[in-house]
Parts: C-alpha cells; structure tokens; sequence
C-alpha cells in the first residue's frame, strides 16, 4: 500500500528507530522503535509501519506501508517489530537498509482478532501454533499478564526450516521461568523442516498433529473440549491444520458464539 504524503489525514505516527537486532544475517531481523503515548493495542494484534519513498515519475513524497504483529506487550513503551527480508521484495529492500533514528511511520490504529479475549475465560490449556515469523504475536501474548489470566497452560509451538531461525529463546525462557514461579506452565515445542536437529521435531505441522507425535512432546491432549488454539504464519499450514482441528471438533464460532480456534494469516 502506497499512501501519497500530502494527502495525509493524520492517521499515523512518526517515530525512530532505537535498536536493530539481526538474528539471521541478511534474513530475520527485529526492529524496537518509540511509541506514541496514545499508541494502544491488544497482544496478538498487529498495525502497519510505513516508509517514504519518492515516486520517480512526479518527484512526490509517498509512504509504503506493510502490516506486522507488535513483539511487544501492550504495557511495554517501545514498539517491537519482526519480520524476513523478502528477495526482490519491495518493502524489504527498505527494511534491508535501515540505520538507528531512521524515521519510521506508524499507523494509531491496530488490528486483528489474535487476542485471548476471543476465547470463554478459562483455566484450560492454550496451544500458539506458529510458523515462521508467526511466532512475533504469540511473544506479545505471552509477556502480557492477562493472557496467564485466561490461561493457566500454554503450549507454544513454533516451526521453521533451520535451528538458526528459533528466535526468541532467551524471552520464551524467561517467561517460562517466571511464569513457573506462580504456578503456571509453558511449555516450548520447537520445529525444524530442514535439519534433522537432536531432540527437535522435524516433520511439518500437519503431519505431527495427524499422528500424534506433536502432543507426545508436549505432554498435552489436543482436544476441542479442554485446549483452545491460535494459528499464526504460512497460509498452507492454516488450511492444513484447520481442517485437522474441526475435524476434531475445533471451532471458529459456535452457536453460543463461542470459539476455540482463532487464526491469522501472517502473509
């Protein structure tokens, strides 16, 4: 999305960028910029960030906008943003080349409906099924305090193709050892399609979910009457895997509108 700068209707932001966390070379990056003060949103929920670009045939200022989850928690005053560098891709050349204090444009408004108020309050478990950089809303979720008052069990599973791409392991850990001290469990799932890693699963979600071999390593039951589920990232898995989960008896909406499966498509 292209926005042209003089026709504005004050609908963003604009802030800096405070860090530059490269956690793949030349692949996955993050990036923490300031906040608005009056910036509010859900975890799990996403806005979009944007960048001026001159339009070579009439020499006007634009904005190109793409839509990213915030890593951060609602309560946090910086903003967090994760993403993969695109070959050939347009915005990601952009996002290949940024420095610290670089101007970042952000839009006031959130969206999205990965948000544990989605789901009935309930001490029963919750599963984070992610892919990719998918996992960028679930971080958000699990830092914010009222996701452990929903939920007293939550399992996250995150697939990628190679180890180098299970990011976030110091936070997941962190929570988890916090959230351990109060009684509360995470349990961590990591995945790798690529590489045969020791102790790591290495079969596509679908696949370990159908055969079972998903809830033995994480010691959970995946079932519609006791786990609520989020899916977030490639939209091949999200089709897969919801068909496998209303199968089940997974449901995006009931008929006391209720639900126990939200999803988002992370591209």
């Amino acid at each position: 999305m292209i926005v042209n700068l003089l026709n504005n209707n004050h609908s963003y932001s604009i802030q800096k960028i405070k860090n530059i966390n490269e956690w793949v070379p030349g692949k996955l990056f993050s990036i923490t910029l300031t906040k608005d003060k009056n910036f509010f949103f859900k975890a799990g929920q996403f806005t979009r960030i944007g960048f001026e670009i001159e339009n070579h045939d009439n020499k006007e200022k634009n904005i190109i906008w793409r839509a990213y989850s915030m890593v951060s928690s609602p309560n946090e005053g910086d903003l967090e943003f994760y993403y993969v560098i695109v070959p050939n891709g347009q915005f990601s050349k952009i996002l290949s080349k940024l420095d610290i204090d670089q101007t970042v444009f952000v839009r006031k408004q959130s969206f999205g409906f990965l948000t544990v108020d989605q789901f009935q309050k309930s001490n029963d478990n919750l599963w984070l099924i992610a892919t990719g950089t998918g996992i960028s809303a679930y971080i958000s979720i699990l830092k914010d305090n009222k996701t452990w008052d929903y939920f007293k069990k939550i399992i996250l599973v995150h697939s990628v193709r190679k180890t180098e791409e299970l990011t976030y392991q110091t936070i997941i850990n962190k929570i988890k050892e916090k959230q351990s001290i109060i009684g509360n469990i995470l349990n961590y799932v990591p995945i790798t399609t690529k590489e045969n890693t020791h102790n790591i699963l290495h079969e596509r979600l679908p696949i370990i979910i159908e055969n079972g071999i998903l809830e033995k390593k994480a010691e959970e039951i995946l079932d519609c009457k006791s786990s609520s589920v989020m899916l977030c990232g490639n939209p091949a898995m999200l089709l897969d895997v919801r068909r496998i989960l209303i199968e089940r008896g997974f449901a995006t909406k009931n008929s006391d509108d209720s639900k126990n499966l939200v999803m988002e498509n992370y591209w």
